[in-house]
């Protein structure tokens, strides 16, 4: 899914992708279907009650007309499963172990 990889590109880079390749404001892809997002707590980009920079991200693109983001937090093997079966659309963060 496109959005998946813009998304992506966005957490990697800080937010400096490209936004020509967003839809148009007030065309959001795939009608109004939430972007479903699963992720484990990761201060401050994400902490464990939806809130950080992930959310202002996810704001932002809103803002910009894509569709909303439905943010559900768990473990990231959760999150992975949720994936890989279609019941998320986007899934972080990736825990590293020391």
């Amino acid at each position: 899914m496109r959005i998946n990889w813009l998304v992506f590109s966005l957490l990697l880079t800080g937010g400096s992708a490209s936004w020509a390749s967003l839809p148009q404001a007030g065309q959001p892809p795939d009608g109004e279907q939430p972007i479903r997002a699963a992720f484990e707590p990761l201060p401050p980009q994400i902490g464990a009650d939806g809130e950080g920079l992930v959310r202002q991200l996810f704001e932002r693109l809103e803002q910009q007309g894509l569709a909303p983001f439905q943010v559900q937090m768990m473990p990231y093997s959760r999150a992975k499963r949720q994936l890989l079966s279609g019941e998320a659309d986007l899934a972080g963060f990736t825990p590293v172990r020391a």
